[in-house]
């Protein structure tokens, strides 16, 4: 209900138009940053693939080397992931540096902004964030344990909103777990962040180090650094897109 993947969407109804703004702004950034990378791209493996450039550019205008990338990086990634072998002209791009670039191409498709962040995750943050606010003041709900499925940007934009680094690959697999516990001494509430990753042979769990937060994470201290991302009262009305004003007149 919370996560909106929705608005990922770049081609169906644009449903967040400030999600949208921002998401176009920090791809056309990436665009700039990565250049080179993705000339590269562009140059050897592309004519390779049987893509049609100019349908892409036509779909998605001045974002559609990054949106290329996205398509070559899932065909490649599912051919390898089923034990498939890479056409010839596939292996000096995967698994790197493509893999690499598109950690940082999704991170500016997904996360690349604060606003990116917020409307995407934000409401189910909050949705976490009562759940700890409940356990805490001793709440009706006796449930102990919470399960959400998500997706990789799912993911990403939670660890964001802990200050971790913004081009984190999240295989499938992976999980986030928060834990609240309770410091027997003091009767203080601390948060505890756990990350899984998918890939890893043996599944353990890696202690997150909140950033400006503990150790350990003091429950309202996490809350208060977080509010910017998860104090959201209406989403519809945080999606509508202010027009730019004047910075000046002329006299």
């Amino acid at each position: 209900l919370y996560d909106h993947e929705d608005v990922l969407n770049v081609t169906g109804e644009n449903i967040c138009p400030k999600f949208r703004d921002a998401q176009t702004r920090s791809l056309l950034e990436a665009d700039k940053l990565y250049n080179s990378s993705l000339t590269n791209l562009m140059r050897d493996i592309i004519p390779n693939t049987g893509i049609d450039v100019e349908q892409f550019k036509e779909k998605f205008g001045d974002t559609y080397r990054e949106h290329i990338m996205m398509t070559v990086w899932h065909a490649l990634k599912f051919i390898a992931d089923n034990g498939l072998t890479l056409p010839q002209w596939a292996r000096q791009a995967y698994s790197e540096p493509l893999i690499s670039l598109r950690s940082k191409i999704e991170a500016a498709y997904l996360s690349g902004s604060f606003d990116q962040i917020r409307l995407l995750e934000g409401e189910l943050f909050r949705e976490i964030v009562d759940m700890f606010r409940s356990k805490a003041n001793n709440g009706p709900d006796v449930r102990r344990m919470y399960y959400y499925s998500g997706r990789d940007h799912t993911i990403l934009s939670l660890l964001l909103m802990l200050d971790q680094q913004n081009d984190r690959y999240v295989e499938t697999g992976s999980a986030l777990i928060f834990e609240l516990h309770r410091n027997p001494s003091t009767g203080n509430f601390y948060v505890q962040a756990l990350y899984i990753d998918g890939s890893s042979p043996n599944l353990a769990p890696e202690d997150i180090n909140i950033q400006s937060c503990g150790p350990p994470c003091d429950l309202y201290e996490l809350l208060n650094i977080t509010e910017k991302y998860y104090n959201i009262t209406n989403w519809d009305q945080e999606c509508i897109l202010e027009p730019a004003k004047c910075c000046c007149t002329m006299s």
